[in-house]
Formats: C-alpha cells, structure tokens, sequence
C-alpha cells in the first residue's frame, strides 16, 4: 500500500488577509507530510500582489487606493473573494509528489485542476505561461514559489468562478484574450465551494491517499510585509514575456530588483546581495552577467523572462542613479 505524502483541508469562508500571510510563510512552516493541500473559498474581497511586485505596480488601476495583501509566489496582482477557488499546494521539494524539476513544478502540479472544470468547449487548460484557459478565454492564475536551499516550492492557482480576477486584463502575459469567469462560460462547477470540492478530490485520485488533513499556522500580521510595503516605487522598468520587470535604488542605497516574473527567492536574494557588492553603475552586460550566476544557476529557477535582456537593462539603468 502507497505510504500517505499528501495531508490536505479545505477553508470554507477563510480571511483573504490569513490566505494571503499563510502564503507567504509557506516556505518556511513546519510541515507535517511531504505536501501540503489548502484549497479555499475566501470571504471578502482583496487585491494580491505578486511575491516581487511593489504597490505602485497598481498605479493606474481601479485598485490604485485600496488595500493590498501579499501573496508568496511570483507572478502579477490579483483579485480574490467570494468568486474565488485559491489553492495552496506546499511541497518539501519539487518532486515531493510526481518526478518534477523545479522549472517544471507549475506545468506538473497544474494538472489536477484541468479536469476539475468541464466547459462547452472541453476542460481548462494550461499553456505553460501564468493563467488557465478555458474556450481561450483566460479563467484563473497559476505561480510558484521556491526556495533552492532548502528545495521547498509553493505552487499556486486562483480560479475565477463567479468573480474576475485579473487585476490587469491587458496585461502582456494574456495576449490581448479578454478574461472571464467560469459563470460567464457557463462551466461546471462554477459555484466555488462545488469546484472546492472538485479540486479536493483531483488532487487526491492524483496524489493520494492522504496523511489526513493538517493544522494552519496562526498568523497575525493582516496579510501584509510591512517592510516591503514601506519600500518606495520602482524607479526603472520595462517590459517582457510575462509583464513589467522593474528595479530600483531604494533609501538605504540598495539596489532591488522586481515586477510580474518568478523566481526562486534566494536566486533574487543573491542577485540583490551581489549588486551591493559592486560599486558604481553596471553596464548592461555586466548585469546580465550578474543576473544570469545568481537566478539561472541549477537548481534555482526564473519564470516569465524571455531572456534576462530586459531585466539587465533595467538593472543598469537603476546603478546609474544615486
């Protein structure tokens, strides 16, 4: 008989400030099986940025004024609430559950919740960028987060069923497809605690039998990084695959670098550490070089950039203000 790896629970009615602090803690919470399932249905509407994106990313947007939580893995801001199946998946490593690398670990995890949903024109699928599609139409949102030092990996889905939840529906990353939700497709199930339910029992026939379910950590910092929020906007951006990649030299003289791609966090660590390490502006080459030895050494990863081109250019630009 197969030996249990996955412990799973579903939140009916949970906090999205408690979702969003349980997520960006997850790399880091003891853990009681190899992985981790929380599939929930929060209450309340709340607007997640990505793991590396600031709140000026937001300028511009109907959410520009109003509150903002932040999530642990990668990617653009999002929409939650009532309308919204979110979906934790926390693994001890990458292939905690199927053969998988790093780089691979959306592609592969994603799986489960393609057949969870049944539209006119078939299931969802997924075409290796940060969104699910259903009849072309962009449904939900995947990312990741990874910790290459310790092997943990966080992988993250968010399913629009009665709510959008899009942030920015011409963001670069849709390819101009208009986003709905699963009611305005009339997909099954569209209610989101049926698709809880759904989702539950995909992962289970996939990855199971299960270790039962597991204890949350008690979180109380109202979803939100308090230093990273206090931070100022990015002062140089640009665009690429996935979205915006920004930078910028913050009070203390530190250089950062962000926006809608996803990485490993201790590649970007590395990449940020290096950086004031190097006195005087970089070219762009030496950027690139810089960028490429601390977030595209094995087995770290980066998601979302066609090529580290425009994140060299904007991290040269950034060294060059003082």
């Amino acid at each position: 008989m197969t030996a249990p790896r996955l412990a799973a629970l579903v939140l009916d009615g949970a906090a999205p400030e408690h979702l969003a602090a349980i997520s960006r803690g997850a790399l880091d919470r003891p853990m009681v099986a190899s992985a981790e399932l929380l599939v929930a249905v929060p209450t309340g509407a709340a607007v997640l940025l990505g793991a590396f994106q600031r709140p000026c990313e937001l300028e511009g947007s109907a959410h520009a004024k109003g509150a903002h939580l932040e999530r642990g893995s990668g990617g653009a801001a999002l929409s939650v609430g009532e309308g919204t199946v979110w979906v934790q998946l926390l693994l001890a490593s990458a292939d905690a559950l199927v053969p998988c690398t790093p780089d691979r670990m959306i592609n592969r995890h994603v799986r489960p919740l393609l057949g969870a949903v049944t539209g006119r024109t078939g299931v969802m699928r997924y075409y290796d960028r940060d969104w699910l599609s259903l009849a072309s139409r962009p449904v939900g949102a995947v990312g990741m987060a990874h910790d290459a030092s310790s092997g943990r990996a966080l992988f993250e889905a968010f399913i629009a069923c009665t709510a959008p939840c899009f942030v920015d529906p011409a963001r670069a990353s849709l390819r101009g497809r208009a986003p709905a939700t699963l009611a305005d497709l009339g997909a099954a199930p569209a209610n989101p605690r049926e698709l809880a339910a759904r989702v539950l029992e995909r992962f289970v026939a996939s990855y199971g039998p299960t270790a039962g379910t597991f204890e949350l950590p008690a979180v109380d910092d109202g979803g939100r990084a308090p230093a990273e929020a206090a931070r100022g906007p990015w002062t140089h951006e640009g665009r690429d695959a996935i979205g915006r990649v920004a930078a910028a030299r913050d009070e203390d003289g530190a250089v950062r670098v962000g926006g809608e791609w996803l990485a490993s966090r201790d590649g970007v660590a590395a990449l940020e550490a290096a950086l004031a390490e190097r006195a005087g502006p970089l070219s762009v080459e030496d950027a690139r070089d810089l960028a490429a030895r601390s977030l595209a050494v094995e087995p770290r990863v980066v998601m979302g950039l066609a090529s580290l081109d425009v994140l060299a250019d904007v991290i040269s630009r950034a060294t060059a203000t003082r």
